[in-house]
C-alpha cells in the first residue's frame, strides 16, 4: 500500500510503481487527466478497463522520467479481449498522486 512518504527521484522503483498505482485504484484516488480522458473516449477505453490493467501489474516500460522530470511507467494488459496500454504518472512530493496520462489499444 502506498505509504504518503517522499520517495527519491532516484529511488522510483517498479516495485513502488505497481503498489503506488495498485493502491490508488483500491482506494479510488487514480486521477484521469484530460488527456487520458479524451483518448480513452475515443479508443473505446472504460475506466474499468484502466483498473483492471493495473491491477494486472504488469509494467512493460518504467519507471522512467518524462522531459519534464515527471516519473511515469506504462502498463500492459488484456481486458475484455482488448489489449490496453495504459502510461501512468506519479506525483511524488508530499506523498504520491498517481494519475492516467494516456491509454492506448494494443494487438
Amino acid at each position: 500500500m502506498a505509504t504518503g512518504k517522499v520517495i527519491p527521484l532516484h529511488g522510483f522503483k517498479e516495485s513502488q510503481a505497481i503498489e503506488h498505482a495498485v493502491a490508488a485504484v483500491e482506494r479510488s484516488t487514480l486521477q484521469i487527466t484530460a488527456h487520458a480522458s479524451k483518448r480513452m473516449k475515443e479508443r473505446g477505453i472504460t475506466r474499468t478497463q484502466i483498473d483492471r490493467v493495473i491491477k494486472q501489474r504488469n509494467i512493460v516500460e518504467g519507471p522512467f522520467q518524462d522531459t519534464h522530470g515527471r516519473w511515469n511507467c506504462r502498463f500492459e494488459g488484456y481486458d475484455a479481449g482488448d489489449g490496453i496500454a495504459v502510461v501512468v504518472g506519479y506525483h511524488v512530493r508530499g506523498g504520491v498522486r498517481v494519475a492516467v496520462v494516456t491509454a492506448i489499444n494494443i494487438r
